[in-house]
Formats: structure tokens, C-alpha cells, sequence
């Protein structure tokens, strides 16, 4: 049976379709919000109803390998091994941004990308930049960043499944997001080898927990698939079971001081409120338990906003150098 819908909760301001059409009509801000998404999306939905494959295809994943197991030494990947049943989702190539490789646009990456030698990079650091295969130990954020930004795309269009109510763009995003969550159900959390000095912050995607930005995305498109997931058939309870998983690694690591935890929030409350409620699940760990980390429960390594107030000073500042000070008053 389909979950029971309450009204979206995490863009709680999209109350119905129509009452956003008006809005767009009324204000020339609302109209230009509207173009940007529309076009930034529509030619990659019109190429997914000839071409299913071309999108999927880019995402960083092992799909000839597909393996289960994946390990990293120290702020680097090391390297990968097992079999699973479907392509699984690649881990980010080091903690470290830096790297001599460019973050291609999606139109020139490479389909299904997967070689003993990497991934296929243009090297910004040689004369012409050209091609090659990247160790991915050595290739910073690229891979995170191409995932995030074609999941990015499958929000996008979610987005206006629900706005439009057309299922051209809810089978182009649900085809981005189950590829996805297909395959990080079917892939172990990341291993440590040797070094182990990193590994309570290992994310599942990322090599901090506060990097996993590619939740959002993933819990907002899913939130406007629902009607179209129960519609085909889609198996929801996967999606589910992924989303607490990654909710409880990112409560689990990280730090319950400094910055982490507000940046932890971010994460764990938007991978919550898509789910049932909590008598749903036999852990009763539903949608109130997760925005309960957030809001009213410390644990040892994730401090909740009323603790986390307690830290500033009477003058209302945060105790951190300036940078990280204003990021976290943001």
C-alpha cells in the first residue's frame, strides 16, 4: 500500500500546482525562476523519450565491474572489489578538492565511464588539456560533482512533473534517481585500508559527511515522485531503506561540536522527512526521529540545534574562526 501523503514537508511553501501558476503569472521574478528551471532541463527530458540511456549513462558508477566493496586509504580511494546484482555507485576520489582534472560537462563525459585505468578526464594541468584515464585517487571532487549535478537535473525535472504534470519529465527523473538508488542499496559504506586516522567521517558518497550534498536533490526529487513511483510500480521501500541508511551514517559520524553539526542537519532532515512516520518501521525510525536530531536529540557525535544554541556567547556568536563562524550564523 502507498505510504499516506501529508502535504509536501520539505518545500512546504509548494502548497498546489496552480496556486505557483498564478504566482509565475503575477511576478516577473516567479516567470524568470520558472524559464531558468524549464530550459536548464527540457532538452535533456525531449533527448530522454528517444534516448533513455544517454543520461543514465553518465553517472559515475561501476557498470561493467559492479562492485559492492569499496575502500579508501587515508583522504584517498584506493580501490574497489565484490559483485553485485546492478551497477553501484562510485565513491568520491579523495577528500581533497584539488586536483589536475577538469569536472567535464555532462555532454562530453564519456557513457558508462569505467576502466582499470579510471575515468576519462580532460587534464587541465598539460598542454591542450586532453583526454585520459584519471586515476581516480587523484581526481579530487570530480566525481561527486558529476552525480550531484546530474541529480541535480532529475530534482529539476521532478519538479516540473508536479508543476506540469507530465510524465516525460517524471520518467527521465525517476530514471536518474532509481539507476542511483539502485545502486548505493547494492554498495557497502566505504572501507578503510591502512590508514584508519579518517574513517568516523566517512559518508557514503563523500569522504566527510558534511559533503553529501547529493541527499538534497535525492530527497526532493523523490519527494515529487511518489504519485508516479506508486503509479509504475517502483519499489519505494527501497528508496526508503537507502535514505535512513545514509541518515544514520551521517548522524553516527562527524563531530557534536564546531561547525559539523548544523552542515550534518542539512543533510539528515530533508533524507527524513520523505519518510513514513515512525510507528512505520519496526526501529521506529520514521520521519519524526530523524528532524528530532536536528531539533531535540544529541548524540555523541551530532548535537542538536537547542544544544547547539548553547554554544554561542550572550552577544550571539559563534566560537570559530570567521569563516566557518558566519557559515554556520547563515
Amino acid at each position: 500500500m502507498p505510504e499516506p501523503r501529508q502535504g509536501r514537508k520539505i518545500l512546504t511553501g509548494l502548497h498546489d500546482p496552480a496556486t505557483l501558476r498564478h504566482k509565475v503569472k503575477q511576478h516577473r521574478w516567479a516567470s524568470a525562476i520558472y524559464a531558468e528551471i524549464l530550459e536548464s532541463v527540457r532538452p535533456y527530458v525531449e533527448r530522454h523519450a528517444n534516448d533513455p540511456v544517454w543520461i543514465v549513462s553518465r553517472l559515475c558508477m561501476h557498470w561493467q565491474t559492479r562492485n559492492s566493496r569499496t575502500f579508501v586509504n587515508g583522504a584517498r580511494w584506493s580501490h574497489s572489489e565484490g559483485k553485485a546484482s546492478v551497477p553501484t555507485v562510485r565513491f568520491a576520489g579523495a577528500r581533497d578538492w584539488a586536483t589536475d582534472y577538469a569536472s567535464p560537462a555532462i555532454e562530453d563525459l564519456l557513457p558508462y565511464s569505467e576502466d582499470t585505468r579510471g575515468i576519462w578526464l580532460q587534464n587541465k594541468a598539460k598542454p591542450g588539456n586532453p583526454w585520459e584515464w584519471a586515476d581516480v585517487n587523484v581526481t579530487g571532487h570530480v566525481i561527486e560533482g558529476i552525480n550531484e549535478r546530474i541529480m541535480g537535473l532529475a530534482e529539476k525535472a521532478a519538479f516540473l512533473y508536479w508543476y506540469l504534470d507530465d510524465d516525460d519529465y517524471a520518467k527521465f527523473a525517476a530514471d536518474i534517481l532509481i539507476t542511483y538508488c539502485q545502486g548505493m542499496h547494492h554498495r557497502h559504506p566505504p572501507e578503510t585500508f591502512e590508514d584508519h586516522s579518517q574513517a568516523h567521517i566517512l559518508g557514503l558518497a563523500t569522504f566527510e559527511v558534511i559533503h553529501e550534498r547529493i541527499t538534497t536533490p535525492l530527497a526532493v526529487a523523490y519527494e515529487f515522485l511518489v504519485p508516479y513511483l506508486h503509479q509504475t510500480g517502483i519499489d519505494t521501500e527501497l528508496i526508503q531503506s537507502l535514505f535512513r541508511r545514509w541518515a544514520n551514517r551521517i548522524i553516527e559520524g562527524g563531530f557534536a561540536h564546531g561547525n559539523w553539526n548544523l552542515h550534518q542537519a542539512k543533510y539528515i532532515v530533508p533524507l527524513g522527512l520523505v519518510l513514513k512516520s515512525n510507528e512505520a518501521y519496526e526501529d521506529n525510525r520514521g520521519w519524526e526521529y530523524y528532524v528530532s536530531h536536528f531539533i531535540s536529540e544529541s548524540t555523541s557525535n551530532q548535537a542538536c540545534l537547542a544544544d547547539l544554541v548553547e554554544q554561542y556567547d550572550k552577544k550571539g556568536v559563534w566560537p570559530e574562526s570567521p569563516g566557518y563562524a558566519f557559515n554556520v550564523t547563515d
